[in-house]
């Protein structure tokens, strides 16, 4: 049995959900950047239509800017000039999701709205061949192996989850290299999946 206190600090906590969540919005971010490209392809392809119509019209006509023709013309091209702008949103809605919504300083922002120092105690952890367990003055919890489904190491943590939004921290700051070789050991033999380092 390995037995160790974790002292997770907010500053660990934030730099790993920052980790974790590039990790996990890489095929999301893939998946909008390829819509993205297929919208302003499109977008393209309705405005050179539009404009191709809109010159040729224009540069038939004897006074193409009177309000009269001005107003014949919005009206034949309405659905053209409608779609674009259709295409147009899309494709800067695209462009605000990849740049802003995905952004490693956004989402440390909005995640350093719910977390506080006091949220973050000290935790005795556990980790024998049948078990993983932890226990503080407001937890006392304790998962067999098979239910750990992931397992992240970075530089300062070793997460196990057992769900994709409750997890056993292990915070590395004051464990020793020898203790610490023990723990990865006992996570390859014990833990069914493969550890993901961040």
């Amino acid at each position: 049995m390995i037995e160790v206190l974790s002292c997770l600090t907010k500053e660990e906590w934030m730099c790993f959900i920052e980790s974790y969540v590039k990790y996990c919005s890489k095929r999301r971010q893939q998946l909008v950047l390829l819509r993205a490209a297929m919208v302003f392809q499109l977008l393209l392809y309705s405005s050179f239509s539009l404009f191709r119509g809109l010159y040729f019209i224009l540069s038939q006509a004897r006074y193409p800017w009177s309000f009269a023709y001005l107003s014949m013309v919005m009206q034949i091209y309405t659905d053209k000039i409608f779609i674009t702008l259709i295409f147009l949103v899309f494709f800067l809605y695209y462009l605000y999701r990849i740049y802003v919504l995905f952004s490693p300083s956004y989402i440390k922002k909005k995640m350093d709205k719910f977390f506080n120092q006091e949220d973050f105690q000290e935790c005795q952890v556990q980790l024998t061949d049948e078990f993983v367990s932890a226990y503080s003055d407001s937890i006392d919890l304790r998962l067999n192996w098979k239910w750990i489904i992931k397992v992240f190491n970075t530089n300062e943590l070793i997460v196990l989850f057992w769900t994709d939004s409750q997890c056993i921290v292990i915070s590395k700051l004051m464990i020793s290299e020898e203790i610490l070789e023990r723990i990865n050991t006992k996570i390859d033999t014990c833990f069914l999946g493969s550890v993901i380092n961040l």
